[in-house]
Protein backbone atom coordinates (compact mmCIF):
# COMPACT_ATOMS: atom_id res chain seq x y z
CA UNK A 1 0.00 0.00 0.00
CA UNK A 2 2.78 2.17 0.78
CA UNK A 3 4.19 1.50 -2.78
CA UNK A 4 1.28 2.21 -4.23
CA UNK A 5 0.98 5.80 -2.60
CA UNK A 6 4.39 6.52 -3.71
CA UNK A 7 3.68 5.88 -7.17
CA UNK A 8 0.73 7.39 -7.17
CA UNK A 9 2.53 10.91 -5.58
CA UNK A 10 5.32 10.65 -7.41
CA UNK A 11 4.42 9.68 -10.96
CA UNK A 12 1.90 12.79 -11.86
CA UNK A 13 4.88 15.28 -10.91
CA UNK A 14 7.45 14.07 -13.45
CA UNK A 15 4.81 15.65 -15.68
CA UNK A 16 4.40 19.14 -14.09
CA UNK A 17 7.37 21.95 -13.23
CA UNK A 18 5.68 22.68 -9.91
CA UNK A 19 4.15 21.08 -6.53
CA UNK A 20 3.00 21.96 -3.57
CA UNK A 21 4.24 21.62 0.03
CA UNK A 22 1.48 19.17 0.63
CA UNK A 23 2.07 16.72 -2.15
CA UNK A 24 5.92 16.75 -1.37
CA UNK A 25 5.50 16.01 2.21
CA UNK A 26 2.87 13.08 0.94
CA UNK A 27 5.52 11.95 -1.06
CA UNK A 28 7.74 12.16 1.42
CA UNK A 29 5.80 10.41 3.78
CA UNK A 30 5.35 6.84 1.22
CA UNK A 31 9.07 6.95 0.71
CA UNK A 32 9.97 6.84 4.56
CA UNK A 33 6.71 4.28 5.15
CA UNK A 34 9.01 2.16 2.38
CA UNK A 35 11.96 2.32 3.94
CA UNK A 36 10.45 1.42 7.59
CA UNK A 37 9.26 -1.33 6.13
CA UNK A 38 12.94 -2.62 4.95
CA UNK A 39 14.55 -0.84 8.25
CA UNK A 40 12.28 -1.71 10.79
CA UNK A 41 12.89 -0.63 14.19
CA UNK A 42 15.89 1.55 12.86
CA UNK A 43 14.00 4.23 11.48
CA UNK A 44 11.03 6.44 13.01
CA UNK A 45 10.12 10.32 11.69
CA UNK A 46 7.81 12.48 11.84
CA UNK A 47 6.43 14.97 9.50
CA UNK A 48 4.83 18.55 10.64
CA UNK A 49 3.47 20.48 7.49
CA UNK A 50 1.18 23.35 8.92
CA UNK A 51 -2.53 23.13 7.16
CA UNK A 52 -1.79 26.83 5.83
CA UNK A 53 1.29 25.71 3.82
CA UNK A 54 -0.36 22.43 2.09
CA UNK A 55 -1.04 24.37 -1.15
CA UNK A 56 1.89 26.34 -1.08
CA UNK A 57 3.33 26.24 -4.60
CA UNK A 58 7.13 24.13 -4.51
CA UNK A 59 9.39 22.41 -6.71
CA UNK A 60 8.90 18.68 -7.16
CA UNK A 61 12.09 16.62 -6.11
CA UNK A 62 13.62 18.90 -3.55
CA UNK A 63 12.47 17.23 -0.09
CA UNK A 64 12.47 13.89 -1.39
CA UNK A 65 16.11 14.56 -2.56
CA UNK A 66 16.53 15.90 0.97
CA UNK A 67 15.30 12.80 2.62
CA UNK A 68 16.80 10.51 0.46
CA UNK A 69 20.17 11.96 1.44
CA UNK A 70 19.59 12.06 5.46
CA UNK A 71 18.82 8.38 4.78
CA UNK A 72 21.65 7.34 3.10
CA UNK A 73 24.62 9.35 4.59
CA UNK A 74 22.95 9.77 7.86
CA UNK A 75 20.36 6.83 9.33
CA UNK A 76 21.51 4.28 7.31
CA UNK A 77 25.47 4.55 8.31
CA UNK A 78 24.64 4.64 11.93
CA UNK A 79 24.92 1.50 13.62
CA UNK A 80 21.12 1.72 15.49
CA UNK A 81 19.16 3.91 12.68
CA UNK A 82 17.89 6.84 13.73
CA UNK A 83 15.29 8.97 13.40
CA UNK A 84 14.47 11.93 10.45
CA UNK A 85 12.00 14.88 11.24
CA UNK A 86 10.57 17.27 8.61
CA UNK A 87 9.08 20.25 8.94
CA UNK A 88 8.22 23.46 6.97
CA UNK A 89 7.36 26.90 8.23
CA UNK A 90 7.11 30.35 6.48
CA UNK A 91 9.35 33.39 7.96
CA UNK A 92 8.18 36.18 6.28
CA UNK A 93 8.74 36.17 2.63
CA UNK A 94 10.51 32.95 2.60
CA UNK A 95 9.36 29.02 3.18
CA UNK A 96 12.08 27.01 5.28
CA UNK A 97 11.94 23.39 5.24
CA UNK A 98 13.71 21.73 7.55
CA UNK A 99 15.39 18.00 8.10
CA UNK A 100 17.03 17.01 10.90
CA UNK A 101 18.40 13.61 11.43
CA UNK A 102 19.62 11.82 14.34
CA UNK A 103 22.45 9.09 11.94
CA UNK A 104 26.23 9.48 11.99
CA UNK A 105 26.71 12.98 11.29
CA UNK A 106 29.07 14.99 9.48
CA UNK A 107 32.30 13.97 8.61
CA UNK A 108 34.42 16.39 10.92
CA UNK A 109 37.69 15.54 8.81
CA UNK A 110 35.81 16.18 5.68
CA UNK A 111 34.48 18.59 3.62
CA UNK A 112 30.58 19.79 4.23
CA UNK A 113 27.65 19.24 1.53
CA UNK A 114 30.15 18.69 -1.29
CA UNK A 115 28.39 15.28 -2.12
CA UNK A 116 26.53 14.45 -5.52
CA UNK A 117 23.32 14.24 -3.93
CA UNK A 118 22.98 17.89 -2.08
CA UNK A 119 25.92 19.19 -5.14
CA UNK A 120 22.84 19.00 -7.34
CA UNK A 121 20.36 19.99 -5.45
CA UNK A 122 22.19 23.30 -4.81
CA UNK A 123 22.65 23.61 -8.08
CA UNK A 124 18.73 22.91 -9.20
CA UNK A 125 17.94 25.52 -6.15
CA UNK A 126 20.54 27.87 -7.94
CA UNK A 127 18.71 27.63 -11.68
CA UNK A 128 15.76 28.22 -10.21
CA UNK A 129 15.39 30.98 -7.45
CA UNK A 130 19.44 32.65 -7.77
CA UNK A 131 21.04 33.72 -4.77
CA UNK A 132 17.78 33.81 -3.24
CA UNK A 133 17.89 29.96 -2.36
CA UNK A 134 20.00 28.38 0.24
CA UNK A 135 20.64 25.00 2.11
CA UNK A 136 22.23 25.29 5.19
CA UNK A 137 23.92 22.12 7.00
CA UNK A 138 24.75 22.04 11.01
CA UNK A 139 25.41 19.61 13.63
CA UNK A 140 22.53 17.95 15.05
CA UNK A 141 23.04 16.97 19.23
CA UNK A 142 23.69 14.59 20.02
CA UNK A 143 24.22 13.18 16.41
CA UNK A 144 23.25 13.89 13.47
CA UNK A 145 22.57 16.90 10.64
CA UNK A 146 20.43 19.30 10.40
CA UNK A 147 19.75 20.40 7.02
CA UNK A 148 17.59 23.71 6.34
CA UNK A 149 16.00 24.36 2.70
CA UNK A 150 15.25 28.52 2.28
CA UNK A 151 13.12 29.40 -0.94
CA UNK A 152 11.12 32.49 -1.42
CA UNK A 153 7.55 31.67 -1.62
CA UNK A 154 7.03 33.84 -4.48
CA UNK A 155 7.16 31.32 -7.48
CA UNK A 156 9.41 31.69 -10.56
CA UNK A 157 9.09 31.97 -14.03
CA UNK A 158 9.96 28.38 -14.65
CA UNK A 159 10.00 28.79 -18.51
CA UNK A 160 13.34 30.28 -19.04
CA UNK A 161 15.56 27.75 -17.36
CA UNK A 162 12.70 24.73 -18.90
CA UNK A 163 14.40 26.29 -21.96
CA UNK A 164 17.86 25.93 -21.23
CA UNK A 165 17.86 22.77 -19.60
CA UNK A 166 15.86 21.69 -23.24
CA UNK A 167 18.54 22.89 -25.06
CA UNK A 168 21.69 21.78 -23.08
CA UNK A 169 20.70 18.18 -22.99
CA UNK A 170 17.88 18.24 -25.72
CA UNK A 171 15.75 16.09 -23.31
CA UNK A 172 12.83 17.41 -21.56
CA UNK A 173 13.37 19.38 -18.23
CA UNK A 174 11.90 16.97 -16.17
CA UNK A 175 14.34 13.60 -17.09
CA UNK A 176 16.59 14.48 -13.72
CA UNK A 177 13.35 14.02 -11.62
CA UNK A 178 12.27 10.61 -13.91
CA UNK A 179 15.60 9.55 -13.20
CA UNK A 180 15.85 10.30 -9.82
CA UNK A 181 11.97 8.42 -9.29
CA UNK A 182 12.81 5.81 -11.02
CA UNK A 183 16.04 4.72 -8.93
CA UNK A 184 14.32 5.09 -5.88
CA UNK A 185 11.25 3.05 -7.15
CA UNK A 186 13.60 0.13 -8.36
CA UNK A 187 16.02 0.69 -4.60
CA UNK A 188 13.16 0.81 -2.72
CA UNK A 189 11.57 -2.31 -4.29
CA UNK A 190 14.73 -4.05 -4.20
CA UNK A 191 15.33 -3.81 -0.63
CA UNK A 192 11.97 -4.89 0.38
CA UNK A 193 12.35 -8.09 -1.35
CA UNK A 194 15.70 -8.30 -0.39
CA UNK A 195 14.25 -8.04 3.04
CA UNK A 196 11.86 -10.57 2.82
CA UNK A 197 13.88 -13.34 1.21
Amino acid sequence: DHLITYLRTALPNLREGSSTLGKEFELAQAYLNILKLRMGDRLSFSLDLPESLKSQTFPPALIINLVENAIKHGVERARGGGSIRLNAQRVGDLISVTGSDTGRGLDPNGPVGTGVGLSSLRNRMKLLYGEAATINLEPNTPSGVIATLTLPTAVPDLAPQISAQQEASGLPANVSECKVNVALIIALVGGIVGAHN
